[in-house]
């Protein structure tokens, strides 16, 4: 529920005859906004790996550990569905921020995921790899 006292503040500046959103929705409005994000930063090379943006979400924001990172929940829910989520709040909430990337539009299409189902030996080579970056030694 809102706080009554915030939604009084808030009252004046929202739009006359605006919906209210559920709290499912604008949490779901957050989550698509950073899976997008997180495909400009792999697109940009910011990072290697969608493991690097797991685990930095997992640790750094405390993003559910039991969904096992945020493009892993991408994973779950199916970039299509994300892709369609994302183009929905593009049209209802009437902003470009949530025009999905064309590479996520482009994985989307071709039935693609961040992670590999099934755990070959590139899939391994690949996660140990990643993991073997993160070591850092400290000189004393």
């Amino acid at each position: 529920d809102i706080n009554p006292a915030v939604d009084q503040l808030l009252r004046p500046h929202v739009a006359q005859g605006a919906r209210r959103s559920s709290p499912a929705e604008m949490a779901d409005r957050c989550v698509m906004l950073m899976i997008n994000e997180a495909m400009y930063i792999l697109d940009e090379k910011i990072v290697d790996a969608p493991e690097d943006i797991d685990l930095a979400m997992i640790m750094g924001t405390g993003f559910a550990p039991f969904r096992g990172g945020l493009l892993n929940y991408a994973d779950q829910r199916g970039l299509r569905a994300v892709v369609d989520r994302l183009n929905e709040f593009e049209k209802t909430q009437g902003s470009a921020r949530f025009r999905p990337h064309p590479k996520l539009v482009g994985m989307a299409a071709g039935g693609e995921s961040f992670f590999p189902r099934s755990a070959g030996p590139e899939a391994i080579e690949r996660i140990e790899i990643s993991s073997q970056k993160q070591i850092v030694t400290l000189d004393a």
